[in-house]
């Protein structure tokens, strides 16, 4: 008698299975069992989630196209679902800057949002993607290529070129105001089209701003051996508030990190003075920046 043998035919795998159901308390409970399920059912909510945003950019974008940027129609928006002017304006900026250029479904809206600081926003979600990068990974690349194309030469050739780059645009923005808006037949439409223009040099004057004070802070450090924030600010007269965001950013990219301050043992009483230490160089410590001093000085 002959033996058969059967071959068992490959299946394809089993879709994911989920569901969202409402609890009595008002809360969303998942029901799911692998694993895999549990992953696509937090990848559905995340795409959801970011429909939502490109959704209020709409929004955004459309009111601003017919009230302008600026006045009641942003500020009762504004106060109504308790979102600043400004990161309404953002959201606004994303939505229009991606109905010219593809978008990438695999990546996050605060992804494009960072993105659309880039000369070429196609190029920058490129690179998040093909590193997997974070959005706060991106925005510190992003701000890196803007202090690359400013200049290649010393740092006050850098400042030259932030210096000749701002009052450009200080200057466009004085032109927009007293010719483009003032002297137009149409107020209500040269305010709504030229506001939308103006939102756009106000950001890349605040990103001019964010990338020369990053640049200032890491020469305090390196250079003149500001040791915390404190000095820090002495020696750039940077706010307080904004040195603090950017020397987290910076530890966050790995380039610096708190160490204990030099001379203080383990066993020393109290809290441990912290000082900025530059990630892969020797435990030197630093020493203290004792006077304020011009923030372009050398």
């Amino acid at each position: 008698m002959t033996t058969r043998m059967v071959i068992p035919i490959p299946q394809p795998n089993a879709q994911p299975s989920f569901k969202f159901t409402e609890r009595e308390d008002g809360l969303i409970a998942v029901e799911a069992d692998t694993t895999e399920d549990h992953i696509a059912a937090f990848r559905k909510v995340t795409e959801e989630l970011d429909e939502h945003f490109w959704a209020q950019g709409a929004v955004v974008a459309s009111l601003t196209k017919k009230y302008g940027d600026k006045g009641p129609a942003i500020e009762a928006l504004s106060e109504a679902v308790e979102l600043s002017k400004g990161y309404l304006r953002q959201i606004a900026r994303t939505y229009r800057t991606f109905q010219y250029v593809s978008r990438d479904t695999y990546l996050s809206f605060s992804h494009h949002k960072a993105a659309c600081r880039h000369t070429k926003p196609e190029e920058a979600l490129a690179w998040a993607k093909a590193g997997g990068k974070s959005k706060k990974e991106l925005e510190a690349w992003v701000t890196e290529q803007s202090m690359r194309r400013a200049s290649k030469a010393t740092r006050k050739a850098h400042q030259a070129v932030r210096n000749t780059w701002r009052e450009h645009l200080e200057h466009m923005d004085k032109i927009i105001v007293e010719d483009f808006i003032k002297k137009s037949p149409n107020q209500e439409y040269a305010r709504r089209v030229c506001g939308e223009w103006r939102v756009e040099l106000a950001d890349e004057l605040k990103q001019l701003e964010i990338t020369e004070n990053r640049e200032l802070i890491i020469h305090a450090i390196d250079e003149r051996g500001a040791e915390d924030e404190k000095a820090i600010r002495q020696a750039t007269g940077i706010d307080r508030k904004e040195i603090g965001m950017i020397v987290a950013r910076l530890v966050e990219e790995n380039q610096y990190e708190w160490i204990p301050k030099r001379g203080e043992g383990e066993d020393a009483r109290g809290t441990h003075s912290m000082i900025l230490h530059k990630v892969g160089e020797s435990d030197g410590g630093a020493f203290y920046v004792a006077r304020p001093e011009n923030r372009y000085a050398n």
